[in-house]
């Protein structure tokens, strides 16, 4: 601009602008994200991009509003908790929506205390469990016994009856979860 900088002085300004290459695919959805929480649980936040060949599908999350639970994020996907009640996190694309344009969603995770009807794990032989690469072992089964696997909520999420002292199952879904199998009990945590 001509005397724009002051008298016999110029002013110009460079302007970067992005354009959308004509193969650019915009972030429409994130589905799958946890709803539920338990308090002092950490809970491993996780989403689905829509569509799946969207240009930038790599999600930061962010706590927009705590709440009265305390909420706050550590390291790159994980919600603490701290207490009951309703927290907002945002799911953040980078250049989502276009070049230098972010998508953002919010999703409302409800926090709960852990359910009075999981009792402690105080019996002599309990089973003993752990997980690897998402897959669940169990060992110290009773043979014919149904033994189940339930959500930290209290949810059935898998049933079989016991072949043999060890079983296996796919957990896909991160969380903590409680093992049974007639008075025998464990406890797991899937990351």
């Amino acid at each position: 601009m001509e005397n724009g900088a002051g008298i016999g002085i110029d002013y110009i300004k460079d302007f970067k602008i992005g354009i959308n290459p004509e193969d650019f695919v915009a972030v429409t959805d994130i589905i799958n994200v946890p709803t539920e929480g338990i308090i002092k649980i950490p809970l491993f936040l996780t989403g689905t991009v829509v569509p799946a060949n969207a240009t930038y599908k790599s999600i930061v999350w962010k706590v927009s509003d705590a709440g009265s639970t305390g909420a706050y994020i550590s390291g790159v996907n994980t919600l603490n908790i701290e207490s009951e009640g309703t927290a907002i996190v945002s799911a953040i694309v980078a250049n989502g929506l276009g070049i230098g344009i972010e998508y953002t969603q919010d999703f409302n995770i409800t926090v709960k205390g852990i359910p009075e009807e999981i009792p402690e794990i105080s019996q002599p032989n309990p089973l003993k469990a752990y997980t690897q690469n998402r897959i669940l072992y169990v060992s110290g089964l009773t043979v014919g016994e149904t033994w189940r696997v339930y959500d930290i909520l209290g949810k059935l999420v898998y049933q079989g009856v016991a072949t043999d002292e060890t079983a296996n199952t796919i957990l896909t879904v991160s969380g903590v979860y409680i093992i049974r199998s007639g008075s025998k009990t464990a406890k797991v945590v899937v990351h």
